[in-house]
């Protein structure tokens, strides 16, 4: 395996690694934890505010990933199959 092949599998393996992080905060299912979670000043005042900003900013962390993962391939030298 080359060095842009490691190189992608790397690029691929974050994303998707970052992405299934990013997924469970988004419907706001995950309670209060001191591991995962968006915090400010005012976020562990109020717990619809904790909600609605993880849901904000987890959705654009999956959707940057996914676009860094796709950047990755399609920019990547390596040959895709073709039929």
């Amino acid at each position: 395996m080359g060095v842009c092949a490691k190189g992608l599998t790397t690029l691929l393996a974050a994303g998707a690694v970052f992405a299934l992080l990013s997924i469970p905060l988004i419907p706001r299912k995950v309670p209060r934890n001191p591991v995962h979670g968006y915090r400010t000043r005012t976020t562990p005042a109020d717990e619809r505010l904790r909600y609605a900003a993880n849901a904000h900013f987890d959705l654009r962390f999956l959707i940057g990933s996914a676009m860094s993962a796709a950047v990755g391939r399609r920019a990547s030298p390596i040959p895709t199959a073709r039929r």
